[in-house]
C-alpha cells in the first residue's frame, strides 16, 4: 500500500500533489483548495451511493456526511505534495475506503483508455470538474492507494478528452453493461495469512497467497476468537483459508467486504510445503470446468500428513495435483511404476497400483487414513 500512517496515528486517506511553477516549495494557494473540496465531495457521494446498495430502502444516517471530513496532514517541499487525512476514524470508515477505490476507477478511465464505469450522472459531472482551476504547464495528481498503479494525471489538456468521454458515457446500463473496470464484489475463497488484527474495529490486514496484501471487515464478532487464535497459534501465522465477499478491481482483489469463516492449514518448513499451500490458493473455477472447486482443508491436510510421513521415512516424495472436485492426487509414477492416492474433499481415499512388469492393477477405498499412509509408505509403517 502507498499510504502510511501519519506522526498523530491518523492514516492517510488521500495522496494529491499539484506541480508547476505556482505550487513551486510547497505553496498551495487558497485558489487551488476547489480542488480538494471537490475531491472530498466525489468521494462522499460515491460512499453515500455505496451504503444505499448495502441498504436498500433506508435513509442515510444523519452522522454519515459529518464523520467524512478529510484534513490536510502535511504539504511536502518540490510541488504542493498534499497528504489528506480522514479527520477521525468512525464506523463509517469502509464505506470511505470503497469510496476512494471506486473514484481511483472512475478518474483513472476518464483519462485512460479504459470505458468508463458506471457512475450517476451527478458523480460524472464532479468528476469533469475536477482540474477545472488549473493553468497551462499545471498538473494535478492523484495517487492510488495501491503503490502498483501509476498517478492519474490532470492538466488542462489532457481534461479536454476527459470532460467529453464522462459528458457521453451512458450512465447505469442495462444493457451488456462493460464491467471490465468496475468495482465487483462477489462471495469467494481466498488463502493466506492474517497479520493484523483489530477486534474493535472487526477489520484486519490479510496477506492473501493470490493477490498480496489488503483489507478486510467481518460483521459477525464471533469470528473475533478464532482470528485471534490463528494469529497466535506459531510465530508466523499459519495458512488460512477465508470463506467472505471479496470486492475486485479490474479483475485484482483488493478488499474482503466481510468474511465469514475462516479455517486453518497448519504446515511445517519442508520442501514441498509451497506446494500444498498453492492448492489452498485455487479459488472455485480454477481447472478447465468452471464447476471445479476450492481444495478442501480436510483433502489438505491428510496430504500433509501422508507427505510428511513418507518424509520422515526417507521416502520418495510424491508429486501433487489439485482434483476439481476438491481434493487432492498424490501420484508416483516411473516408467516401470504407478501408484497414487486421491484424497476426496471428505478425507476418502482411494487407493491405484500398478506395480512394475505386471498389467495388473490394484484398486482400494478407504476412509482410514492409517491405511493410506501405510500404502504410500509401501505396505510397511
Amino acid at each position: 500500500m502507498r499510504y502510511v500512517q501519519c506522526v498523530d496515528g491518523r492514516p492517510i486517506f488521500a495522496k494529491i500533489t499539484l506541480s508547476g511553477e505556482r505550487f513551486a516549495g510547497g505553496i498551495l494557494p487558497v485558489g487551488s483548495l476547489s480542488e480538494l473540496q471537490r475531491y472530498q465531495e466525489v468521494v462522499l457521494h460515491l460512499a453515500e451511493i455505496e451504503w444505499h446498495r448495502e441498504h436498500p430502502n433506508q435513509d442515510l444516517p444523519d452522522d454519515f456526511a459529518d464523520d467524512f471530513q478529510l484534513v490536510i496532514e502535511g504539504i511536502n517541499d518540490g510541488s504542493a505534495e498534499v497528504l489528506l487525512a480522514l479527520e477521525q476514524r468512525t464506523a463509517y470508515v469502509e464505506y470511505q475506503e470503497e469510496a476512494r477505490s471506486a473514484f481511483e476507477v472512475a478518474i483513472s478511465a476518464a483519462y485512460g483508455d479504459q470505458p468508463i464505469p458506471e457512475l450517476p450522472t451527478a458523480v460524472a459531472e464532479e468528476v469533469a470538474g475536477i482540474g477545472s482551476t488549473l493553468a497551462p504547464n499545471q498538473r494535478l495528481s492523484f495517487y492510488p492507494a495501491d503503490d502498483s498503479i501509476p498517478p492519474t494525471v490532470v492538466t488542462v489538456e489532457t481534461r479536454v478528452q476527459a470532460v467529453e468521454k464522462l459528458q457521453l458515457a451512458t450512465f447505469w446500463a442495462t444493457e451488456d453493461p462493460d464491467t471490465s473496470n468496475r468495482l465487483v464484489a462477489t462471495p469467494d475463497v481466498i488463502a493466506g495469512r492474517i497479520v493484523e488484527l483489530d477486534p474493535d474495529k472487526q477489520s484486519f490486514r490479510f496477506n492473501s497467497l493470490q493477490f498480496g496484501e489488503m483489507r478486510a471487515h467481518y460483521k459477525n464478532a464471533d469470528l473475533t476468537a478464532d482470528m485471534r487464535a490463528l494469529l497466535d497459534s506459531t510465530s508466523e501465522a499459519p495458512v488460512t483459508r477465508l470463506e467472505g465477499v471479496v470486492q475486485y478491481r479490474n479483475g485484482q482483489a483488493w478488499r474482503i467486504k466481510d468474511t465469514f469463516a475462516v479455517a486453518r492449514l497448519e504446515l511445517d518448513e519442508r520442501s514441498w510445503t509451497g506446494r500444498v499451500a498453492s492448492l489452498a490458493g485455487l479459488r472455485p473455477g480454477w481447472g478447465d470446468d468452471s464447476s471445479s472447486q476450492a481444495i478442501s482443508f480436510v483433502a489438505l491436510d491428510a496430504a500433509r500428513e501422508i507427505m510428511t510421513r513418507v518424509e520422515d521415512s526417507n521416502g520418495v516424495l510424491p508429486s501433487v495435483f489439485p482434483v476439481e472436485e476438491g481434493g487432492v492426487l498424490l501420484e508416483w509414477a516411473n516408467p516401470d511404476e504407478v501408484k497414487s492416492i486421491e484424497i476426496g474433499p471428505d478425507g476418502d481415499f482411494e487407493l491405484f497400483h500398478l506395480p512394475p512388469r505386471s498389467f495388473d492393477s490394484t484398486y482400494e477405498e478407504t476412509t482410514d487414513l492409517a491405511a493410506a499412509i501405510k500404502f504410500a509408505l509401501g505396505g510397511t509403517e
